[in-house]
C-alpha cells in the first residue's frame, strides 16, 4: 500500500479537486501518482472517474500508466458503458497513448462481452484526429 504520509497528501489534493479543479493541485497529485506503485494508480484514478470524469482521464493521462494498466483501465470503462466516460477515455487517452493495435486489440477483447460499448469506442476512435484515414478503418469493423 502507499505510504500514510502520501496517501494523506494524495486524499488532500483529490478533495480539492473534486471540488474545484486547479491546475497546481492536478500537478502536485500527478506528481504524487507517478512515484506510486503500478497497482495503486488504477485505484486512485477509478473513484475520480465516478465523480468527474474529465478530471479522472487528465490525471491518467499524465501519469504514465503501462499499456497493460491502459487495457484494464478499458475494460473497466467499456464495462460501465456510460457514452460520456466512454468519449472522454477514448477521445483523450486511448487514442493519444494506447496505440492503434493495442487499442484495436483490447476493443476485440471485449467485443463480446460488452457490444454496445465497444461500438461506442469504436465510433469514437473513427471521428478521432489522431488517427489516420487507414487507421480508422480498422475500427469501422466493430460498427458494422
Amino acid at each position: 500500500m502507499l505510504e500514510t504520509n502520501s496517501l494523506i497528501r494524495i486524499n488532500e489534493h483529490l478533495v480539492a479537486l473534486l471540488d474545484r479543479r486547479d491546475s497546481i493541485r492536478e500537478n502536485e497529485l500527478c506528481r504524487l501518482l507517478r512515484s506510486t506503485a503500478e497497482v495503486n494508480k488504477l485505484e486512485i484514478i477509478e473513484p475520480i472517474g465516478q465523480k468527474n470524469v474529465k478530471l479522472a482521464v487528465a490525471v491518467a493521462v499524465r501519469v504514465e500508466l503501462t499499456s497493460n494498466q491502459q487495457k484494464i483501465l478499458l475494460g473497466q470503462v467499456l464495462a460501465r458503458g456510460r457514452s460520456n466516460e466512454i468519449k472522454q477515455y477514448v477521445m483523450r487517452l486511448f487514442c493519444c497513448r494506447f496505440g492503434v493495435r493495442r487499442f484495436f486489440r483490447g476493443l476485440e477483447e471485449y467485443s463480446d462481452i460488452y457490444p454496445k460499448s465497444v461500438k461506442l469506442a469504436a465510433y469514437y476512435a473513427c471521428s478521432s484526429k489522431s488517427f489516420s484515414k487507414n487507421r480508422k478503418e480498422i475500427f469501422r469493423r466493430f460498427l458494422n
